[in-house]
Parts: structure tokens; C-alpha cells; sequence
């Protein structure tokens, strides 16, 4: 009788934990997690065209300001944006810190900036951004708001306001 008790209880515990088992063997055989796929940014400090979302994440993540640049090619204003934008990205002061997208567009004959930085508030950092447009697109504005979108603005950041 002893052995009979004995070899159930054997045989209960040893069914108990094969199915305790089961659920753990089928995650495995048969969960697949997708394997996040890594962004690529482009190599070039200024692109023409748009980005995709993940790529504009993925700068921002990298700490980076992004200029969108939209303009159409008859603005004389827009050809002057662009070259003070271009001016920018090759100076030192703000070297590895800004990302500028050149948007052709039909819509207007004016130029419009748009840059998404970040803004620090009470101890919270937070995507925020600042859009110039028309005759307010001028080298000060633009240098202004990338000041105050930057995570790490330079030293000439902080000689504007003396």
C-alpha cells in the first residue's frame, strides 16, 4: 500500500510539473520577438527632401537640433535662407548640433523655418520647436531660436543676451 501511495504521489508530482513546464517550452518555441530595425541617418549635415519620423527620432535622440527648410525655387528671400542655413551648419560653434532638411515647395514665395530642439523646463527636457516665417526668417531669429532649442548651446548662446 505504501508503494502504491508512494508511486501515485510520484507520478501526480511529476504530471503537476511537466504542466507547470508546458507554457514555458511553447514561449520558446514559438515566440518571436521582431528585432528592432536601426534607423539610418544620413551622413550629410543637410538633406533635400524630408525624413521619416524615425529618422527625425533618431536625430533628436542624438541630441541634435533639426531645421526644416521649406522654399520654392523663384524666392529670392529663400536663396538667401538657404545660404544662411548652410552657413551654419559648417560653423564650429554649432558643429554636430544641427540637422537641416531642404523641403521644395510650390505653395508659397516665402520661406519658412521650422526647428524642433529642445526646451528645459524645471528640471524637464522636452521636444519643442519654433517656426519662422516670411520677412522674421533672418540670420538673428534663426540663430535666437536655435539658442534656445539647444541641448548644449554654445558659449556665443549665452554672449547674445549680454
Amino acid at each position: 500500500m505504501k508503494v502504491k501511495s508512494a508511486l501515485l504521489i510520484l507520478v501526480l508530482f511529476m504530471l503537476v510539473g511537466g504542466f507547470s513546464i508546458v507554457p514555458y517550452v511553447l514561449q520558446a518555441a514559438f515566440y518571436n520577438p521582431s528585432i528592432p530595425q536601426k534607423t539610418e541617418v544620413p551622413d550629410s549635415k543637410v538633406v533635400d527632401g524630408e525624413l521619416t519620423p524615425q529618422q527625425e527620432n533618431a536625430i533628436l535622440q542624438q541630441g541634435k537640433v533639426i531645421i526644416r527648410f521649406e522654399y520654392n525655387l523663384t524666392c529670392e528671400k529663400c536663396l538667401e535662407t538657404q545660404n544662411i542655413l548652410g552657413q551654419l551648419v559648417n560653423l564650429k560653434q554649432f558643429e554636430n548640433q544641427i540637422f537641416v532638411e531642404e523641403i521644395k515647395s510650390t505653395s508659397s514665395n516665402l520661406p519658412k523655418v521650422n526647428i524642433i530642439g529642445f526646451v528645459t523646463d524645471s528640471n524637464q527636457i522636452r521636444v519643442g520647436e519654433k517656426t519662422l516665417q516670411g520677412m522674421n526668417v533672418t540670420e538673428t531669429e534663426i540663430i535666437n531660436s536655435l539658442c534656445g532649442l539647444m541641448l548644449q548651446p554654445p558659449v556665443e548662446c549665452a554672449l547674445r543676451n549680454v
